[in-house]
């Protein structure tokens, strides 16, 4: 699974890398739902930083 890529933000790596290690490690897929869920709502509020969506080449 590729999740090293320069063309998405680092918001999307983590989140890929977030979700893959509780679904394939922790072995606990409604936590990794939760973890997408909480992302998404701290992005929409703000509470997260805007750098995480920059991508450069």
């Amino acid at each position: 699974i590729e999740t090293v890529r320069r063309d998405n933000c680092l918001l999307v790596k983590n989140l890929v890398n977030g979700c893959l290690h509780k679904i394939l490690i922790e072995r606990d897929i409604p936590a990794a739902v939760k973890y997408v869920k909480n992302t998404i709502a701290d992005l929409l509020l703000n509470r997260m930083d805007l750098s995480l969506l920059v991508i450069t080449k």
